[in-house]
């Protein structure tokens, strides 16, 4: 009986340990933030810039509000550069960014995180028409060197 009792024991102090043993390395594994997938984009360093121009345009709604900023875009490598350099994907890129910039209504861009949101809105709809280079996507950050909204 305490034969039973005591391989039992071990048995449980076996399993309690490679359990804690695993759980640690899961945890360090997936949820540390320093693997090559969870790296964010502060880790990375600078792409390629790209200047695309100055902009203004109508935003949505009754007021007659405007938006005027000039814009680069950060690329994820040269490659991308030279992409976007091709001037039928430039001539899509100004069209992309007009359409959506005149979907925005002023509210929304009155505070930084309505700026944030739309540059963000917009490196999407940007990696959707532009090519992958090597399964990545093409541009890092739509950056917005000024910006007026009246």
């Amino acid at each position: 009986m305490l034969k039973k009792i005591l391989s039992f024991l071990i048995v449980a102090v076996v399993s309690f340990a490679l359990g804690m043993g695993g759980g640690i390395l899961a945890g360090k594994t997936w949820f540390s933030g320093t693997s090559g997938a969870g790296k964010t984009m502060q880790d990375q360093p600078p792409g390629p810039v790209f200047a695309l121009g100055d902009f203004t345009a109508n935003l949505a709604g009754s007021d007659n509000h405007v938006i005027s900023f000039n814009l680069s875009l950060e690329m994820s490598s040269e490659k991308a550069l030279e992409g976007i350099q091709n001037e039928a994907y430039k001539a899509r890129v100004k069209s992309e960014v007009l359409l959506a910039v005149k979907d925005c209504q002023y509210e929304d861009l009155k505070s930084s995180e309505g700026v944030m949101e739309l540059s963000e809105d917009l490196r999407k709809k940007l990696n959707s028409i532009l090519p992958q280079i090597k399964g990545s996507v093409a541009v890092n950050r739509v950056l917005f060197q000024g910006l007026v909204v009246q």
